[in-house]
């Protein structure tokens, strides 16, 4: 599913091309669908719209069914086809943005909670060999927890963030 959110753009060029040349919307997804550059699941999409199956229940990813609602509503409009899907690809493009941004963002946090918990367990290591707390101790099991308890709120905290657009 990686590759079929990478070649969305690609699959969108190639869209604007065929119909540039004068290519119905049909016909266009039919020439795509033979095209063996794209994915299983950029095939099966365009399939799934060109027989009108519904995208609930054929597909579970979300990311697809959008694409599979998109291209239905392209097969049934009726006129500024090519400009709909410069919108489109201008969309999916603006997304990808955002995501990179976003995942390059929550690496930071990513990394800096990778970080604690290599201290956390070097020190609980120097610790049980200096032999001074014993592994079951109370200390031991409460410094567990929290360190436990921040990772989960760290991660509660990171999937709730938002962006400001």
């Amino acid at each position: 599913l990686k590759r079929f959110s990478r070649e969305t753009l690609e699959f969108y060029d190639e869209l604007l091309l065929e119909l540039r040349i004068g290519r119905s919307v049909r016909s266009a997804f039919e020439h795509i669908q033979q095209d063996r550059r794209f994915s299983f699941y950029t095939q099966e999409s365009i399939q799934c719209v060109l027989k009108g199956n519904n995208p609930a229940s054929a597909f579970k990813n979300s990311q697809m069914k959008n694409r599979i609602m998109e291209l239905r509503r392209l097969l049934d409009a009726g006129g500024r086809i090519v400009e709909r899907v410069q919108f489109l690809r201008r969309n999916h493009r603006i997304q990808e943005g955002f995501r990179r941004r976003s995942r390059i963002a929550t690496q930071q946090v990513r990394s800096q909670a990778a970080v604690v918990v290599l201290l956390y367990l070097g020190l609980l290591a120097i610790q049980l060999n200096a032999g001074t707390v014993r592994l079951f101790s109370i200390w031991v099991m409460a410094g567990n927890l929290l360190l436990m308890l921040g990772l989960i709120s760290l991660r509660w905290v990171m999937r709730s963030f938002k962006w400001k657009v």
